[in-house]
């Protein structure tokens, strides 16, 4: 009797056992099982140009060329023969604001180069990348964009404008 009351007990725990981890049906053509559902849902990262790029006012050569540079910090560097001119517009670089998820990383991605015109000349500028990556400390972060072209007799005088396009992504 001790030993049909042992089998009958191991056999009610493997049922339970059984019955918990595969429900079955009595005529066992079916069989269902539970799964739990999660997910994270987070802020969406967004960009905004808060300042754009402006090398200020130049005088062009008469002869040769040189490079102007704006650099991340508001720096200007121009090589000789050309000069800046005082009293023109402020010298910047290209501004962004980054929002979104605090503590996120993301990738920076700034074109090789854009190209300014006034209608009659065009200039190619080329861009300087930022370090390529940033955080989301506290869910913000800023970052610049400097650049250079060069600058040589043959540009007509006026106003050149031009733009360009900056990505960011979460990594």
């Amino acid at each position: 009797m001790n030993s049909f009351i042992k089998i009958a007990a191991a056999t009610a725990v493997l049922a339970l056992i059984s019955g918990s981890a595969f429900a079955q049906s009595v005529d066992g053509n079916t069989s269902t099982a539970n799964s739990s559902v999660n997910t994270v849902v987070i802020q969406g990262i967004a960009l905004s140009n808060t300042q754009g790029l402006n090398f200020g006012s130049l005088v062009k050569p008469n002869a040769g060329s040189g490079l102007v540079t704006v650099d991340t910090s508001d720096g200007l560097t121009v090589a000789s023969p050309v000069l800046s001119a005082s009293g023109g517009a402020t010298v910047k670089s290209a501004a962004f604001h980054v929002i979104g998820d605090a503590g996120r990383t993301f990738a920076i991605t700034t074109p090789a180069s854009t190209t300014i015109t006034d209608g009659t000349t065009t200039l190619t500028v080329a861009l300087n990348e930022p370090t390529g990556a940033g955080t989301l400390t506290s869910g913000v972060a800023n970052f610049k964009v400097g650049g250079s072209f060069t600058l040589a007799a043959a540009a007509t005088a006026g106003t050149y404008t031009g733009s360009f396009v900056e990505t960011v992504v979460y990594n």
